[in-house]
Order: structure tokens, then sequence, then C-alpha cells
């Protein structure tokens, strides 16, 4: 009987090396031997079965705690694909708010579809208190304007439909003008003829001519003005309104 022998698997109690019980717990050690080494009743019924070999339950046990690294990370929360991924560009109100030398998204301004074409554009702004000039002089108008309006070259991305309306009100708006300045001239060789009844047709009418071109060049030709220009910024109009709403909110202050 080895040393493992020499005491009772219960108690601990010194065993005889004939004895049959332990004189302490009063166990039979043949019983207790037989009992501890058969599975218990209640653990093999609740047992999963054994997976066959190579199958997936072999690598995953269902009854299994659970482990960290199979616990999935939440997702990232995905972002409007509407929005436009850019940096110096915002919306305030009805304007869109842009740093000089800013790339616009490559969106059309006018109806937000895709760009097919970029309209360099030069833009000119002053105060609008200025205008009160005109009603005292046109040139000291014209002198003031000069010296304080602003300036910024801006890209304008419009697609193929306005790109194309943008030019034929461009041309109709300069044919206009430059019929106008002919009337305007040609009512002088009228002066000397009569009276001067048709001098005055003749020049009202190219007068009224050279007004409705610079109408339409003035809305037709440019889709979008500015608002506002200074030495950093510009605030520009007639932005689509679904193009203004894919854009962050400007900064306080702009």
């Amino acid at each position: 009987m080895d040393a493992s022998q020499m005491n009772c698997p219960k108690c601990g109690w010194a065993r005889e090396p004939n004895a049959v019980d332990c004189p302490a717990c009063g166990i039979v050690y043949a019983r207790f031997s037989g009992a501890s080494s058969r599975p218990s009743p209640a653990a093999s019924a609740f047992a999963p079965p054994s997976p066959p070999p190579g199958s997936s339950a072999e690598a995953v046990n269902p009854y299994a705690p659970p482990r960290s690294d199979l616990q999935s990370t939440p997702a990232a929360v995905p972002q409007p694909e509407h929005l436009f991924n850019v940096g110096g560009v915002w919306r305030t109100g009805d304007l869109l708010v842009m740093q000089k030398g800013t790339t616009l998204p490559n969106r059309c301004l006018v109806c937000n579809q895709p760009a097919a074409v970029q309209y360099p554009k030069k833009m000119y702004w002053h105060h609008p208190g200025l205008y009160i000039l005109v009603l005292l002089s046109l040139p000291i108008y014209v002198i003031a304007a000069l010296i304080a309006r602003k300036k910024a070259d801006v890209v304008l991305p419009l697609c193929a439909e306005h790109a194309e309306k943008r030019k034929k009100a461009s041309t109709t708006a300069n044919l206009m003008m430059v019929f106008g300045l002919v009337l305007m001239f040609g009512s002088c060789f009228a002066l000397d003829s009569d009276n001067g009844g048709t001098f005055a047709i003749i020049l009202g009418v190219g007068f009224l001519v050279l007004l409705v071109g610079a109408i339409v060049l003035s809305a037709g030709a440019n889709p979008i003005i500015p608002k506002k220009i200074d030495d950093y910024y510009v605030w520009l109009r007639k932005v689509s309104s679904s193009y203004l709403a894919a854009l962050p909110p400007a900064p306080p202050g702009l």
C-alpha cells in the first residue's frame, strides 16, 4: 500500500494495512473509492454531447462562459451620405459662407446635382450705403465704389443645364446692351433731320434695351451673387437650399 493509501480518503485518519472501514468516520474504503470514480448522474445528464471531430461545434462551446475576445465591438455610426466632407465652407441662414480660396463641393450651386462645369468668377462687393452717392453725383459714386469695393475669385460648380442657361443669358444680355448702345448713338443722326421727336423715341428705346440687357446680365448670367465680401470670407446668395442643408453651420460670428 503506497503513501496515498495510508490515510482515510475522506477524513484523513490513519488507515490500518488490512482495515475494511475507517474507525473515525465509518466509511467502507472499497465503496467510497468506487463511488468517487463513477461520474455523477446529474452531471452526466446536463453535460453537452461531444461534437464530432472536425466540426465547427468543436471549436465553440455553447455552454461556455462569455469570453472577451468573442464580444463584438459597437458598429460605427454611419454618417449621412449627403454631408460634404469639406472645410472652409458653411451655411448661415440662406447664405453660403466660404473662406477665400476654398474649393466648393463639386455639386451644382443652383440645383445640387453633380457639377459638370467649373465656372471661374470675379466677384465684387461694396457696402450698400455707397449707393446714396448716386443721388449726389454718379462720378463720385464710381470713384468711391472702386476704392471701397472688395474682390474675390470664386470657382462656381454648375451642372450642364444651368451652365448652358448662364451662357445663353450672358450672350443675350450682351447683344441687347450692344444694340441699345447702337440705338442711343444712332439717335443723334435723327436729331438733325426733324424737330427732335424721332430722336427722343430712338434714344428712349435704346436706353430701355440697354437697361433690360443689364438686368438680364445681372440676373441670368450670374446665377450666384455675393451678399458680402471682406478680407477673408465670401457670403453667397441664391444657393440651392438642398446644397446649403448639406453644409455644417457657420462658426459663431460669421
